[in-house]
């Protein structure tokens, strides 16, 4: 009876310690995750960040030769009353 019972407090152990294992490593697996994660979402983040200076520097420029054009006309204009 007792070494039924050794036996069975012995396989409950071995159980408990395998689960504990397979807790960790998906710990380890979520971490790798998360961290993966994160990277492409900083890559994607300069990225977006990249292309909206990109996007803004279009708008400026265009905004100035705009303003240049119409500043320019205006003088012509003016020289022309």
């Amino acid at each position: 009876m007792i070494n039924e019972k050794d036996k069975l407090i012995n396989k409950f152990k071995e159980e408990m310690s395998k689960s504990e294992e397979d807790y960790t490593k998906l710990l380890k697996d979520q971490s790798i995750d998360i961290h993966d994660m994160v990277s492409k979402m900083r890559k994607q983040f300069i990225e977006l960040r990249e292309n909206y200076l990109k996007e803004i520097d279009k708008i400026e420029k265009a905004f100035n030769t705009e303003v240049r054009f119409l500043f320019s006309r205006q003088e012509k204009y003016v020289k022309n009353l």
